[in-house]
């Protein structure tokens, strides 16, 4: 019989998005908890850092952290060694207990579920494509060229490579930014994941650069047989191939990095060996829901 653990998850991302029961941590507790959601008696609060609801449960019940952004709610305090522990992007940091976990680990499918789910992140990547489990048969065939799905352009480089491209292919444009595929798209994680396996690139930019902030926009494109062209923290190097994905740092300029895309683009039997390589270079244990259990466990004294 497991032992009870009373919960509570508060300040993610928007109500009805949000869905705590498929919350990855949600799962990973209750492999070895009977957890109980309760707002009003929590044992533990896990938050992030969209509100501030977390400041009511200070000295009242242990708090950790979750942070797959690069910012912190002022509300929340900036200095996470206040908390309990913390799950969080950042690394080298000298805290002893904070996990580095960047956000893109959230988006796999650890538990081999049915997808979608119901909620955001409602899209978990198959594991069983990275850990070469099952294997990749991606072709070129029927693949349009380019994607471009963003809504703004905080660094000004999505600006600079769709204009690049522009001069030699057309792009498909589907949020806000740059947009020419008519309306915006809608919908969840999978909406987006379905639409990318319809091309052979994407354009997969973080909104900012940080060395250990590394988002699903790496993930899901390799996930579908898409080649990301990347610009984020270089950490994403240690668990992906960098045979796997185009890393704009790794070119001079923009013109450069569409003359690879052009050449890989004329050539289906290069497509194909990109997306069909072993995405990844470093095995993912350490994201392992039973190895992130048993250090909660041992941090928290559960």
């Amino acid at each position: 019989m497991k032992d009870k653990l009373r919960v509570h998850f508060c300040d993610f991302w928007s109500p009805g998005i949000f869905n705590t029961k498929e919350f990855l941590f949600y799962k990973i507790l209750s492999l070895r908890f009977d957890v109980e959601l309760n707002s009003e008696n929590p044992d533990v609060v896990f938050f992030s850092c969209f509100s501030n609801e977390n400041i009511r449960y200070n000295n009242k019940c242990k708090k950790v952290l979750f942070l797959g952004e690069h910012w912190i709610n002022p509300a929340n305090n900036a200095d996470i060694s206040n908390f309990d522990i913390s799950f969080t992007h950042l690394h080298d940091t000298g805290i002893n207990n904070n996990y580095y976990f960047p956000l893109w680990a959230l988006f796999v499918n650890w538990f081999h579920e049915d997808q979608p789910r119901n909620g955001d992140p409602n899209y978990f990547c198959d594991i069983d494509i990275f850990n070469k489990t099952k294997k990749r048969e991606f072709k070129a065939s029927n693949r349009r060229f380019c994607s471009l799905i963003n809504n703004r352009d905080p660094s000004g480089n999505r600006k600079e490579v769709y204009e690049e491209l522009q001069k030699r292919r057309y792009v498909d444009c589907y949020g806000d930014l740059f947009n020419n595929m008519g309306g915006k798209m809608g919908g969840m994680q999978d909406t987006k994941c379905e639409l990318i396996k319809n091309y052979k690139f994407t354009i997969a930019f973080e909104n900012l650069k940080h060395e250990g902030y590394n988002t699903e926009k790496i993930l899901q494109p390799i996930e579908a047989g898409c080649i990301p062209i990347y610009w984020g923290g270089e950490k994403a190097s240690k668990y992906f191939n960098k045979d796997s994905y185009i890393d704009i740092t790794d070119f001079n300029s923009m013109k450069e990095v569409v003359e690879r895309m052009l050449e890989i683009d004329e050539n289906d039997e290069l497509f194909e060996s990109i997306v069909n390589s072993n995405p990844l270079v470093n095995n993912l244990e350490e994201f392992d829901p039973n190895n992130i259990l048993q250090w909660i466990c041992s941090e928290l004294a559960l």
